[in-house]
Formats: C-alpha cells, structure tokens, sequence
C-alpha cells in the first residue's frame, strides 16, 4: 500500500503549535492545511494557506526524553493498528492504560507520534501505477520543490545523493496518466533532467519501520562507545 508523504527537509507546519504535518493535511492543533513533514534539523520551511508557497523560518522543535523500550513497543503498535486502544496496548507491555497514555501524549508532543492516518490500497481507489523519478536540477531546487510539491499525484520527495538533487514516487492511474504528468514535472523551473523508473510490483512493502529493534541496537551502540 502507498502512502502520500513528502520526507523532504525542507518543509514545516508554520502554525506555532504544530510540531511536524503533512503535505495536504492538517495537524490536530492547526486548521491551516500543510506541505509536508519537517525535519527538525533544518531552519527553513515552506508553507501554503490557500495560496502559493512562501519561504518562512522553522524553529526547531525541543528534543524530548530519549524514547525507551516501553515507549517503541507502543509506537510498533501504534503502527500496526493506529485505532488501538490505551487499554488493549497497556495488556499487552503491562501498562496501566493512564501510564500508556501519558507516554503517547508525551510522544506526540515532542513530535514522535507525527499524525494518525489511514493506509489505503491503492489499486482498489485507480491509481495503482507507481513510478520513481530521479530529478538533477539547477542550484537549490526551491522553485522545483514548490512546483512539484503541489502536484497531487507526487507522493514522497527525497533529497540524495550522487548526480542527481532529488527522488520523487508518483502514483498514477495509468502509463497514459504517467506519461502526462512526467511532462508536466519537466515544465518545472530548474529542472535539467529526469530519469522516470515505473514499478511493476512491490514483493515487500513495510508501513513505517521496525522501532524497537532500532532502539536496542542504538542503546547498544551508545554502551559500546561510552
């Protein structure tokens, strides 16, 4: 299942409550629909309200309390079943359901727990063709991303590295579909040159991540440096 997120850095929710959003969302204390996902590093931001993107400055949000076990065993949970209540996580770690959520509240203040969303399954809405774009384009790419970033059919946009600036992931409804909106993304400002690479199957897909085990092996790696 695809899921429409845009993880490149430099966009934030310019609302002053909001910690991290999503591209055409809103987050649970904004009435104001965002880009995309922030990343807390980076001290500039996009922004949309009804109108063109505008560059403003993000500050960084507070680093909160280095997560523990308890709280990547309710976050691997909580990606696996986001309606799962205080109560059925609590039996499950041992946790009263007041202590899980506490430890949720926390994590979505400190920005972990981002929003709550619903995976669909793209081929049973129409648009099922997928396709990666690698993008090389002029200088810092900010009028790329503001052109490209509004393209409902641009799911996610990685800034990498080696010869090219930026991937994009793209949903279509067909090769028509892409064909089209491949040319409409070589219209965009700054753009030298692309490279289109269409999907013809996903054998394995995870939604999110496997967080507990990242957290031992990093409080692994912290014990073996210290």
């Amino acid at each position: 299942m695809w899921v429409a997120r845009v993880w490149d850095p430099l966009f934030q929710c310019s609302h002053p409550t909001a910690q991290r959003c999503f591209r055409l969302t809103s987050c649970r204390n904004c009435p104001v629909p965002f880009m995309s996902e922030s990343n807390r590093s980076h001290t500039e931001s996009f922004r949309v309200i009804d109108g063109p993107l505008t560059l403003t400055s993000a500050k960084q949000a507070p680093a909160g309390r280095p997560l523990d076990r308890l709280d990547a065993m309710l976050l691997e949970m909580l990606q696996a079943d986001g309606r799962a209540t205080f109560s059925e996580m609590g039996a499950r770690v041992g946790l009263k359901p007041s202590t899980v959520h506490e430890r949720v509240k926390r994590m979505e203040a400190d920005g972990v727990i981002v929003r709550y969303a619903a995976l669909i399954d793209a081929r049973a809405v129409g648009i099922g063709f997928g396709a990666f774009l690698t993008c090389h384009v002029a200088g810092a790419g900010r009028d790329f991303l503001k052109t490209v970033s509004i393209m409902p059919e641009v799911c996610e946009v990685h800034r990498v590295t080696g010869e090219d600036s930026f991937m994009l992931r793209v949903m279509a409804k067909s090769a028509a579909h892409l064909d089209e909106l491949v040319s409409r993304i070589k219209l965009a400002p700054e753009l030298i040159r692309t490279k289109t690479t269409v999907v013809l199957a996903t054998p394995f897909e995870r939604p999110g991540f496997s967080i507990p085990e990242i957290v031992s092996e990093h409080r692994r790696t912290l014990r073996s440096v210290g």
